[in-house]
């Protein structure tokens, strides 16, 4: 079996990928409730490699609720030469491996994150925050080239309004000028969906939330965008990058 190693990194905690992680899994769950046939189900292994722990806190809870793994499982690690040993040994077992990484930038983290597949970098529309990211972002790509990986990285956009038509101009053009820039950004996105970390308090997948109210349309709009974010890592849809007549435009 071919596996997928994706990883949340970012060089700051309390940047989203905690909770993008989740919104990725929750539509994997909900993809493999709705498969009867278990070869249709993706098979997922989660790492959290955070000190911080949030999905750490959100399989604990899980357990206690004695909840459907749906096809889902979990570890936490915290020794980075424990994370690249499960890495060597579990590749192959799993559809999907995603990691949490710690909320800051080291040489022996990023030697890590070269052994995933795609990186992915959660930010949301405010100019430091952006900036934050895009130099995370230039600092992995430099690694990357260095080693020659074919390792794929990404910024995320996140948090944003969920008034998304209202958007003030200034965030707009900041997106414009990521693409303008040559910066590889996912198609699939997050809004401020309190949905999303909710998930977290109570150890449900986004589904199981709006089963406890289906009136709620913050959580169906978080499944529609955790559906769509799905589909664009999976199929790796990323904004087309913009021509200086285009961004002019």
């Amino acid at each position: 079996m071919w596996t997928m190693i994706v990883t949340f990194f970012s060089p700051k905690g309390g940047s989203g990928k905690s909770s993008s992680l989740l919104a990725f899994l929750s539509a994997i769950a909900l993809k493999n409730a709705t498969s009867p046939d278990a070869a249709d189900q993706d098979r997922v292994l989660v790492i959290d490699h955070d000190p911080q722990g949030s999905i750490t806190k959100f399989f604990d809870r899980r357990d206690e609720l004695k909840a459907n793994s749906y096809s889902i499982a979990f570890e936490t690690i915290t020794n980075s030469k424990d994370l690249i040993d499960a890495l060597n040994s579990k590749k192959g077992a799993y559809d999907w491996i995603l990691i949490d990484f710690p909320g800051h930038f080291s040489e022996l983290n990023a030697a890590i994150a070269l052994l995933s597949d795609r990186i992915i970098i959660p930010t949301n529309l405010e100019l430091i925050e952006a900036q934050e990211a895009t130099a995370f972002y230039n600092r992995l790509s430099s690694l990357l080239s260095d080693v020659d990986s074919n390792t794929a990285v990404s910024l995320m956009i996140v948090r944003i309004p969920q008034a998304a038509q209202f958007l003030p101009r200034f965030s707009k053009d900041l997106i414009n000028q990521l693409r303008h820039r040559g910066y590889a950004v996912l198609r699939g996105m997050l809004s401020s969906q309190q949905a999303i970390p909710n998930m977290v308090n109570y150890g449900k997948y986004l589904f199981e939330i709006l089963l406890d109210d289906r009136s709620s349309k913050s959580t169906l709009k978080a499944i529609e965008e955790s559906n769509y974010l799905y589909r664009a890592l999976k199929d790796w849809e990323l904004l087309p990058v913009t021509t200086d007549e285009a961004n002019e435009e």
